[in-house]
């Protein structure tokens, strides 16, 4: 058990302001107060609320309060601080670790929120090509419709005209003119030449 005063401030006749290093929380407990003189270590005078002591064991930090008490302020044993040293380059590199997979992470949502939007689009692109699909095939079954009518109406002129160039023709015989088709298929005017 060692105990050393490393101050000495705002002395009375009564009291002072102390500054104490110790060597255990054991010795902690045998520290003057405002109303003890101490137990293991007797100094002179009593001790100043907010008079301070640090113990060497535990790396700690007290402070005498107002209800004259020694309370801990902070504390670290040694091993503890020794593990912390000699794993701070693991928790660096944890860090980092966290880090690049936080950045990762925000990519990859990045990323997905990317693919929704193509596919969204490219779902948009295919609604409306098979719109357009449908128009096309009824246009084109529409056309086919027109196409088959057209057909139906060009016989029927052909047959019609067919009908009246025979016509035409039987009545050729009573007459010395006469409109036809010729030999290249153009509506001609013909005159009958006499025997």
């Amino acid at each position: 058990m060692a105990i050393l005063i490393a101050s000495t401030l705002l002395e009375t006749e009564t009291e002072a302001w102390y500054s104490f290093y110790v060597d255990t929380m054991e010795d902690v407990k045998g520290l003057p107060t405002s109303k003890s003189t101490g137990s293991s270590y007797k100094v002179k005078k009593f001790a100043k609320p907010a008079s301070q002591a640090y113990c060497i064991e535990m790396a700690a930090q007290y402070v005498l309060d107002g209800a004259d008490e020694w309370r801990l302020l902070y504390a670290i044993r040694d091993d503890v601080a020794d593990a912390i040293l000699k794993n701070v380059e693991e928790i660096k590199r944890l860090v980092a670790n966290t880090s690049a997979s936080e950045q990762a992470a925000a990519q990859s949502a990045s990323a997905a929120n990317a693919s929704a939007i193509a596919a969204s689009k490219s779902e948009r692109i295919s609604t409306e090509n098979a719109s357009s699909a449908a128009a096309s095939e009824r246009a084109s079954r529409d056309s086919a419709a027109d196409a088959r009518t057209s057909e139906g109406n060009a016989l029927n002129y052909m047959n019609r005209t067919a009908d009246i160039a025979n016509q035409v023709a039987g009545s050729a015989a009573s007459i010395n003119f006469a409109f036809g088709p010729d030999a290249d298929g153009r509506f001609s005017f013909f005159v009958r030449r006499s025997s």
